[in-house]
């Protein structure tokens, strides 16, 4: 039997964040899936069938049990990169398939522009400078791609942050680090423009970097200031911040020392209030401002955490904000049969390579094995990966021998 006319009964979610060809040395570039592997997955979609279907319309088959034979699927995006504006979007439309995408608010570029759209410059050899597309879409470009049908907008919350959760310091903010957070949180008007604003000495080197947590799974704890001097005060002039081991052992030094002399005067954790207020901002009031900024119903919600939040609280407002389905992560497919209130996600391929080697035939292994995951046939899962690990391993031993 033609494994590629297998009728799926459940509808996979393929999951994706940018569509970008970087320099891996570029700030967040492994969220990229490679333009040329992107437009691979479209096409082999096309090509076996495949129709893709909204959110919306998974929740009706859900809800009104309506019957389609079809091969179905969803593709999602998170975060609102420009990247789905400017290659994303009209690659979309030239293989006549629709997605969604999650924003949050504050991510959105607050500035009325609308840049070019790259895509076809880029499929042409033009040389074309892709920094300008490193970023996050306008209000005008969600509106217009959503407009369109090709793209649907929805809620990914409100900060897509994280904050400190515990008074306990884990590291020290160094130059090259990943605590881009400190930046969001301490320059939030300037969130949308990060990507080529950031500069890690905005933040003072020595900052302590307390336990953190994303900003909806728990409450965030307020560290004295004079705590926060005083390890900064400490770290000046130190040379061995690069050093990690060096570093965390100082850090295990700084937290003996900060309990000896606060003795437990480190702070304090949001009252329930407070935090039931943050999380009513994060999720139902995100939702109010995308509305009115589009003006359109927002019906979906995508958690920043992943999976569904352990904290009943934020799910609790996700359902009274009117949210119809908000993701999880906690299987691969949707059964018709689910719960319609949960999305479940994985992967889309994001052009990594295979034991360093790029290749078509292993896109479309790892294409399909998501497929049939997405369907809950996960038993293909090893036979496909093994599958592809033997053609490398067969083309490495006779290269070995050519090379003889």
């Amino acid at each position: 039997m033609n494994k590629e006319l297998i009728i799926l009964k459940n509808i996979p979610v393929l999951n994706f964040h940018t569509i970008m060809t970087h320099n891996k040395k570029r700030t967040w570039s492994f969220l990229s899936a490679n333009i040329k592997v992107f437009e691979n997955t479209l096409k082999y979609l096309k090509k076996n069938g495949y129709k893709s279907i909204s959110l919306q319309e998974l929740y009706d088959l859900r809800t009104k049990k309506i019957s389609d034979d079809s091969k179905l699927f969803i593709i999602t995006f998170d975060d609102g990169f420009l990247d789905n504006y400017t290659i994303a979007y009209p690659m979309l439309k030239k293989y006549g398939f629709k997605a969604t995408v999650f924003v949050n608010p504050e991510f959105v570029d607050q500035r009325p522009v609308v840049r070019e759209q790259i895509y076809d410059r880029i499929v042409n050899g033009e040389d074309v400078e892709t920094d300008a597309s490193w970023g996050y879409m306008s209000w005008n470009e969600l509106k217009e791609i959503d407009d369109s049908g090709i793209f649907d907008v929805q809620c990914h919350g409100m900060t897509h942050t994280w904050y400190v959760v515990e008074p306990v310091i884990v590291d020290i903010h160094h130059s090259g680090d990943g605590y881009h957070w400190l930046w969001w949180n301490e320059f939030v008007d300037r969130k949308p423009l990060w990507l080529s604003d950031y500069c890690d000495t905005d933040i003072e080197i020595g900052t302590p970097v307390f336990k953190y947590g994303d900003s909806i799974s728990a409450k965030r704890f307020f560290v004295n200031d004079d705590i926060v001097e005083f390890v900064k005060k400490e770290c000046k002039g130190i040379t061995f911040l690069d050093n990690k081991k060096k570093r965390l052992q100082y850090v295990n030094d700084l937290n003996r020392e900060i309990d000896s002399k606060y003795r437990g005067n480190l702070g304090r954790y949001e009252t329930d209030d407070e935090y039931s207020d943050r999380l009513y901002n994060e999720i139902h009031l995100s939702k109010e401002v995308i509305e009115k900024k589009l003006n359109k119903e927002v019906r979906f919600l995508a958690w920043t955490t992943g999976g569904t939040p352990a904290v009943q609280l934020a799910q609790n407002i996700a359902k009274d904000a009117g949210y119809y389905s908000a993701t999880d992560c906690s299987k691969a497919y949707n059964d018709l049969n689910d719960d319609p209130f949960y999305v479940y996600r994985i992967g889309g391929f994001s052009g990594h390579d295979l034991f360093g080697k790029q290749s078509l035939l292993f896109e479309k292994a790892f294409i399909r094995m998501q497929l049939h995951r997405g369907s809950g046939e996960d038993f293909l899962f090893n036979r496909l990966l093994e599958g592809a690990r033997r053609i490398y391993r067969r083309k490495d031993k006779k290269m070995g021998e050519n090379n003889r």
